[in-house]
């Protein structure tokens, strides 16, 4: 049986990007159908990182962490927006996942799930095993920022020495 990790921007590693004014109001952009891409960031201090933190809490990915997740992900089930940021002179490339097919994967005798008028929301999620273990790279279901990778893909990660990734157990049954 595989393990999952949650993937997490890592603590105090290098600066947070944060939205360019001119770049317009993303609010609800990524489930949005009409995604005004490319989306545009500013780093005003610090170093990029390939797992990179921003004011939107969005998972903004280096094309080397795009590459690693793209494989794995879902066949035809994530579209990758471009996203630009600007460190000092520099303009860099940077992709942000939009998920089309969120795949079951919830035990939901284990996990705390609210039920709310505008849909439910995973406050804890449990995996269940026999629905999981073909997967390696989805979200938490109603979510597209809250991301998990299977044990391989988090090996493949800290393999490449990826910059700005941190990652926490997901509990399977």
């Amino acid at each position: 049986m595989k393990n999952f990790y949650y993937l997490h921007f890592k603590e105090d590693d290098g600066g947070v990007v944060k939205v360019c004014e001119e770049g317009g109001n993303y609010d609800g952009e990524l489930q949005s159908d009409n995604i005004q891409s490319p989306f545009q960031f500013v780093l005003p201090e610090g170093v990029l990182q390939d797992y990179q933190a921003n004011d939107l809490g969005w998972p903004l990915m280096s094309a080397a962490l795009q590459q690693v997740l793209a494989q794995a992900a879902i066949a035809n089930g994530v579209v990758w927006n471009e996203a630009l940021i600007k460190a000092g002179e520099e303009i860099c490339v940077y992709y942000v996942p939009r998920f089309l097919v969120r795949p079951n994967v919830l035990n939901e005798t284990f996990s705390k799930i609210v039920r709310g008028p505008i849909g439910d929301i995973v406050v804890k999620a449990c995996l269940a095993a026999s629905k999981v273990q073909e997967y390696d790279f989805f979200p938490i279901p109603g979510s597209d920022i809250r991301l998990i990778v299977s044990g391989p893909i988090k090996y493949r990660i800290e393999s490449l020495k990826l910059s700005g990734v941190d990652f926490s157990t997901v509990p399977v049954s």
